[in-house]
């Protein structure tokens, strides 16, 4: 009985390491500049002005209430090889971000800044919606915590603010796959990602609690 008493709090510790392992999963992921978050909800690819792209990554976030980014590094480029290079916050340019709704996704917008990584979160049944209202992301890159709607782009960027601070995205409930890419246009409907070159590069951290801590 005495050996018992011993292993026993061993054991409990054991199943409470995994049990904290498993609230938390790290995935690398690397988005080529050319991946397109709205590719699937384009009716005809080959209409699409200057090129449509690729499919986004898509990461799978069944059960997941929170995502952290970490790590993320990695130079694009919307405007051909011998255009300037940002990494995943994009940078300012002669023209900036003003894509429009694509199928069920909404537009989003920066009127300073393009090239930034983009995400979007879908469910099962979210795409039967129409669009959301579009988001104007002019000033808002630098906020901590967000909670992105399903169907709606957002900025992702390299998943920190100006002061370093690690950003937070609220998974809403249902939600099955998060897209990751890129949103290509100034004016009007996704596209132009024929001259995009360049990734960026990271690791996703899938919060399955609240916590949110990397």
């Amino acid at each position: 009985m005495k050996r018992l008493a011993i292993l026993l709090p061993v054991m409990l510790c054991a199943v409470s390491a995994i049990a904290q392992k498993d609230s938390l999963v790290k995935i690398p992921f690397e988005v080529s500049a050319k991946a397109n978050v709205y590719f699937g909800e384009i009716a005809d690819t080959s209409k699409t002005v200057r090129g449509a792209g690729i499919p986004p990554v898509e990461i799978d976030i069944r059960g997941v209430k929170l995502v952290t980014f970490e790590g993320v590094e990695g130079l694009v480029s919307f405007y051909g090889l011998d255009s300037t290079y940002f990494n995943a916050d994009g940078g300012h340019c002669t023209v900036y971000t003003g894509v429009a709704a694509c199928g069920s996704f909404s537009g989003i917008n920066h009127a300073k800044i393009a090239t930034f990584l983009t995400g979007v979160i879908v469910s099962d049944y979210s795409r039967m919606e129409l669009p959301p209202d579009a988001l104007d992301f002019t000033g808002m890159e630098d906020r901590i915590e967000y909670v992105p709607s399903f169907d709606q782009p957002f900025f992702i960027g390299d998943g920190k603010n100006k002061t370093g601070a690690v950003q937070r995205w609220h998974i809403p409930k249902d939600a099955t796959i998060l897209y990751l890419g890129f949103a290509d246009a100034a004016y009007g409907p996704p596209g132009h990602y024929c001259d995009n070159d360049g990734a960026v590069k990271g690791t996703i951290v899938l919060h399955y609690t609240n916590k949110g801590r990397n």
